[in-house]
């Protein structure tokens, strides 16, 4: 029975043991085939005496079988079923025997924390099918940029962690963080498409920034969140002064969580004019937040938040069912009839429910569906044009009014805007704020308002803030407009003053 060469030193200590008088022995080993392949063997010794005589009982077993299953098992509780890659739990594991090498050797050791930015909109647009092939060719290239003896994890959905080891060059690290940044930036293709995402990177060194499991992996967690707030598609380093700020996040989290449920949301109004005679039209409903301890929040202080942590569109039915509601107490009030307008977020305009939920609130409400405006942004319906076509046309057959926001700075195509049925295009305000001194932004927005009333679709001029900007977009045609030369968005008790006033503006 040959033994296979690496396992020679196990039999050999298993028979010096049996040489012992009374010693029961037992070892795991591998014998060779004659057919070259191997088996794995489980051998007992007993060893008895009969009639004075000592001999001994050889039980060897094939287990090969079972070592098969149990390496099975192994892999699957410690790896991730999609890519391959370890898993948190060995990830954890190995990051222990690292630090307690790194603390013998006094090698250094770093954690990079690695979340993807841009992948849920594949996963939204495309399907989770895509979202599942982006991941594992995400999970081939950080493979690529790392030496043998680092680990790559796959912690989350679209969350990596890196262990790199024993690294006394100090520019080893940041180049495979730049080299990871790089193979994430090129193009994904899967099923004839092409995606494009980036990759957002925090590290986090042993001794320096802890000297465990936990505080290592919570401090890259912190500085990836640095480096995707500032910008996405690079890299920061841990630092204490980061620590503060992860607890405000924190904690800003926590509040927002709760924050509908407290009643803290409220919605303002911005009147959106006529030029023509200063009539109020309609309004822009914008959230805010009454925060606890901060005081009154406007939206880039919790909206990014609120997408972040997937309370976005929790957030967007609740102003769509606000606004029904009081514009429907203003018609009941005689007030002049206005059509309230609601940003839309881009996950609650994808959901498949969507005309179901918005005929449902106006139901509600018994509020008239053309009361009703409701403004995507340019670049929201670019990114699944075909799809949300049908929603935009179920939307038109229901009555709701439908407005582009921010054009000019989506990059659409003049056909494409001549097939979505809205009714209103707002001009975004970075054309607006230096008329009518920049010559550019002169022609820009005179070309588009040429284009939006050749297309029959009413022009609303977002940001006018000046008599110079009122005078030079009525002259040119554009028919309403919003921002603070008119008002700034004001609590529902103050608009609902401002209609019953029947205040016109700057004719």
């Amino acid at each position: 029975m040959p033994i296979c060469p690496d396992d020679r030193n196990i039999v050999a200590n298993a028979l010096q043991r049996l040489a012992q008088p009374k010693q029961i022995v037992s070892a795991d080993g591998r014998i060779a085939r004659s057919d070259g392949s191997t088996a794995d063997i489980e051998l007992a010794a007993t060893p008895f005496i009969i009639q004075g005589r000592q001999d001994t009982l050889l039980v060897v077993r094939d287990v090969s079988e079972r070592k098969k299953t149990e390496q099975k098992i192994y892999h699957l509780a410690h790896h991730d079923p999609l890519t391959g890659l370890a898993n948190r739990m060995l990830l954890k594991e190995r990051l222990e025997h690292a630090i307690a090498h790194a603390h013998r050797t006094g090698k250094p050791l770093a954690v990079l924390f690695i979340d993807l930015d841009r992948f849920k909109g594949i996963n939204d647009s495309a399907g989770h099918s895509t979202g599942d092939q982006v991941l594992i060719e995400c999970a081939h290239r950080l493979r690529h940029c790392l030496r043998d003896s680092d680990t790559v994890a796959r912690t989350g959905g679209d969350e990596f962690l890196i262990l790199i080891e024993a690294s006394t060059d100090p520019l080893h690290v940041p180049a495979v963080a730049q080299k990871i940044l790089a193979s994430m930036e090129r193009p994904f293709h899967v099923g004839g498409k092409e995606y494009a995402i980036s990759a957002s990177i925090g590290i986090s060194t042993y001794p320096t920034d802890g000297s465990n499991v936990e505080a290592l992996i919570k401090h890259a967690d912190i500085a990836m969140y640095r480096a995707k707030n500032e910008g996405r598609g690079g890299f920061r380093y841990y630092s204490a002064a980061m620590a503060a700020q992860s607890l405000e996040r924190y904690a800003m989290e926590g509040a927002l969580r709760h924050a509908l449920e407290r009643g803290e949301m409220e919605l303002y109004f911005q009147p959106k004019v006529t030029l023509q005679d200063g009539r109020i039209s309609g309004a822009e409903a914008l959230i805010r937040w009454h925060h606890p301890k901060l005081g009154l929040l406007l939206p880039h202080r919790f909206i990014p938040l609120a997408e972040e942590i997937g309370l976005i569109t929790e957030l967007g039915w609740w102003a769509i069912a606000e606004a029904c509601r009081h514009c429907r107490d203003w018609q009941e009030q005689h007030l002049p009839p206005i059509r309230i307008a609601v940003n839309l977020a881009y996950s609650q305009f994808t959901d498949d429910r969507f005309c179901d939920k918005v005929r449902h609130f106006l139901q509600a409400a018994k509020l008239s569906p053309s009361s009703l405006a409701l403004e995507l942004t340019e670049t929201m319906v670019m990114k699944n044009a075909e799809r949300l076509m049908s929603t935009l046309q179920q939307l038109k057959q229901l009555g709701v009014h439908l407005s582009v926001d921010d054009f000019g700075t989506g990059y659409s195509s003049l056909a494409f805007l001549k097939r979505l049925p809205v009714d209103s295009v707002k001009i975004d305000r970075s054309f607006i704020k230096d008329l009518p001194g920049d010559s550019e932004d002169v022609a820009i927005t005179r070309a588009i308002l040429a284009l939006l009333h050749s297309l029959k679709r009413t022009a609303v001029a977002e940001g006018v803030e000046t008599r110079a900007q009122y005078e030079f977009l009525l002259e040119n045609g554009c028919e309403e407009g919003q921002g603070y030369y008119f008002s700034a968005a004001l609590p529902h008790q103050e608009f609902h003053a401002l209609l019953a006033d029947a205040r016109c503006f700057a004719v």
